[in-house]
């Protein structure tokens, strides 16, 4: 009698079970410390990643020198995704990540204006602006990337008064949503967001202006999630996640 009512309590548990899609697997989780710019395509990344592999997968956007420096002082993270290819070489060199690098794809700098630049070049239209938001040149590369294309077009000591710093690609999209500026200098993807895409205008700066700013992720040692987070890693150059970023706006790298 005892066995039958074992046996009767045990098919009832997994009834239970399977009718609340509850596994007796623990699902496992990876963290991902993202740069911010890259924070909307990550997040559809992710979710297919999940779908997949039934890995919960976790962001944590910050410019990517915020982020470089957490890892360097411990912070445990999964897989590292950065906007440029500086910072996970430096952790390359600090021993702070498991094997290479890896270039998935690459994103453009974009020209956000509160006004129609009438046919204007984008340097000549910035050159009467009052107010320019970029990235922090130290913590962002897309604010390194502005200041650099900037100078290319020797406009730098010119606005150099009129610049509105974001800590991050994040900060300055909030600037362009809140109409804090009159321009800024962002990330490709903040033209496909659906709070920015019908405000303002857009204009991509070309390859021929400034070169596709390369973006590339790397593992961390976390030793109870490094199978996952290598299985991200190569998940980022698959079909699925190179459509999602093609969508907005990234080209993939000629040689990944």
């Amino acid at each position: 009698m005892y066995r039958l009512v074992i046996i009767s309590l045990l098919a009832f548990f997994l009834s239970s079970c399977t009718n609340n899609n509850i596994t007796p697997q623990t699902e496992q989780k990876i963290t991902v410390a993202v740069a911010a710019s890259l924070t909307l395509p990550l997040h559809d990344i992710g979710a297919a990643f999940e779908k997949k592999y039934h890995t919960k997968v976790e962001l944590s956007p910050a410019s990517s020198g915020v982020l470089t420096a957490q890892i360097i002082h411990g912070a445990p993270f999964d897989v590292f995704i950065s906007a440029d290819s500086a910072h996970p070489e430096k952790l390359e060199k600090e021993g702070k990540t498991v094997g290479h690098s890896k270039t998935f794809a690459v994103g453009l700098l974009v020209l956000w204006s509160g006004k129609d630049l009438q046919g204007m070049t984008p340097a000549k239209f910035l050159s009467g602006v009052k107010t320019l938001s970029i990235a922090n040149p130290d913590l962002a590369p897309f604010g390194a990337a502005a200041v650099k294309w900037l100078k290319k077009e020797k406009l730098y000591e010119k606005m150099k008064p009129k610049l509105v710093y974001g800590e991050n690609i994040g900060s300055v999209n909030q600037f362009i949503a809140s109409g804090a500026v009159d321009a800024a200098l962002t990330s490709v993807s903040a033209v496909h967001t659906p709070q920015l895409q019908d405000k303002g205008h857009w204009t991509i700066l070309s390859a021929s202006e400034i070169a596709g700013i390369p973006h590339v992720a790397a593992v961390i040692p976390q030793k109870t999630s490094r199978n996952a987070a290598k299985q991200f890693l190569q998940f980022l150059s698959s079909d699925a996640a190179q459509t999602i970023l093609a969508k907005y706006g990234y080209a993939k790298p000629e040689k990944p």
